[in-house]
């Protein structure tokens, strides 16, 4: 019978040989895939259509995430096939994407809050001495330090003054529990949006079993981008969109999401803007 299997195991089986097959319709394949995933939608898994396996290797499919029932159904199919070593990897291309693994596909290029966070992030643990942590933030010059546990599973976020203003006991007691995380596959757009709604300047990325992948700082798009970032609706004379969009807001220019020219850049700015997908 099927085997299910997780993302760690995948890596580890693709990297021997194993075979990979999106069973998603053909238009998600093309949008974004596993690196090395050929298509083979559930709906065309015929015995002529899988002849391009190799029944004597193993095969793993995959589909959208757990809710998705297509690569649990096309594993059994190809069993019925007479495919032996047939796996699923049934957390599928969500939760690739959620670790930030990297992708095949039209939008695999597009930018993500994983690909700009700092991955040099001051860390201590629960039980850490409040006193001996605003040390050494003090020392890195560091402002925020992130609370883990285990393998790096985030608890909670401190800040030096929080040390500052007690620091007796154990960093637990002082810091602020279960702060707000994001995945690594949220686009810069949606992601500026949000922090812009909440007056957010930076934000935890981690994967979706919790573990610290960095801090995304909003400062360094901004940089990128020449200027201030922020969303609100258009102005009279600025756009006919009935949404709201994201602006870079500029020294002496300002630019909104509706005016990009998407085939034809005027300038680096614009460009800028456009490759970020806004």
């Amino acid at each position: 019978m099927p085997v299910e299997i997780t993302w760690d195991k995948v890596r580890e089986m693709v990297s021997a040989g194993a075979q990979l097959v999106e069973v998603l319709p053909p238009r998600e394949y093309g949008e974004e895939h596993l690196p090395g995933a050929i298509s083979i939608p559930l709906k065309q898994l015929t015995p002529e259509t899988v002849a391009r396996l190799d029944q004597e290797q193993p095969v793993i499919v995959y589909c959208w995430d757990y809710q998705c029932d297509l690569s649990p159904r096309a594993a059994w199919r190809l069993e019925s096939l007479g495919f032996k070593k047939v796996y699923d990897y049934a957390g599928g291309k969500a939760d690739w994407l959620a670790n930030g693994f990297e992708t095949e596909g039209e939008k695999a290029s597009e930018p993500r809050a994983g690909g700009l966070a700092h991955r040099d992030v001051l860390t201590c643990r629960l039980r850490d001495g409040a006193e001996e942590v605003a040390a050494q933030m003090r020392l890195e010059d560091q402002e925020v330090a992130i609370v883990v546990h285990g393998d790096n599973v985030v608890m909670g976020r401190v800040h030096i003054d929080q040390l500052d203003s007690n620091d007796e006991g154990p960093v637990e007691l002082v810091m602020e529990s279960g702060p707000s995380t994001f995945r690594p596959n949220v686009p810069l757009a949606e992601m500026l949006g949000y922090m812009d709604k909440r007056n957010m300047e930076s934000a935890l990325i981690t994967t979706n079993d919790g573990l610290l992948a960095g801090i995304f700082y909003r400062s360094d798009v901004e940089a990128l981008l020449g200027g201030r970032v922020e969303t609100r609706e258009p102005g009279e004379g600025e756009g006919s969109v009935n949404r709201k969009a994201l602006w870079v807001i500029g020294p002496d220019w300002r630019l909104s999401a509706a005016d990009v020219p998407g085939d034809n850049c005027r300038c680096r700015r614009v460009c800028a803007l456009t490759c970020l997908g806004f």
